[in-house]
């Protein structure tokens, strides 16, 4: 037996346990809520006009996802894709760099990445 209710799962057979609680007939399994992180340190070093990627680390989406990134607080152009990538960097791309990913009516923000730009040597 397999039914869907509001983005929860429920299960009909016999289950020795079900999260780690003994459990017979039913077992309602509920999605964890949608997460996102930024993959690496919270804090990059990144020489001047160097190239680095940030990549969106999403948990628990269920259907499509949407991506959008944010430079201190403003909306990035164009940037809605998964990864993010700067080539080139400039003294004016320092700052915190954040995602934030929709899916299935859910919206999750990222903690924000710190990139720092040095002197080329």
């Amino acid at each position: 037996l397999l039914a869907e209710n509001k983005a929860r799962l429920v299960l009909g057979g016999s289950f020795p346990t079900v999260n780690g609680q003994p459990r017979q007939s039913l077992a309602r399994l509920v999605p964890l809520p949608l997460s996102v992180k930024i993959d690496g340190p919270a804090r990059l070093t990144v020489p001047l006009r160097g190239t680095v990627t940030l990549n969106a680390n999403v948990t628990s989406a269920a259907g499509p996802v949407s991506f959008q990134w944010y430079h201190d607080c403003e909306k990035i152009r164009n940037a809605t894709a998964s990864t993010f990538t700067l080539t080139r960097t400039a003294k004016k791309d320092e700052g915190r760099y954040t995602v934030i990913v929709r899916a299935s009516g859910e919206t999750a923000e990222s903690p924000p990445v710190t990139l720092i730009i040095t002197p080329a040597h």
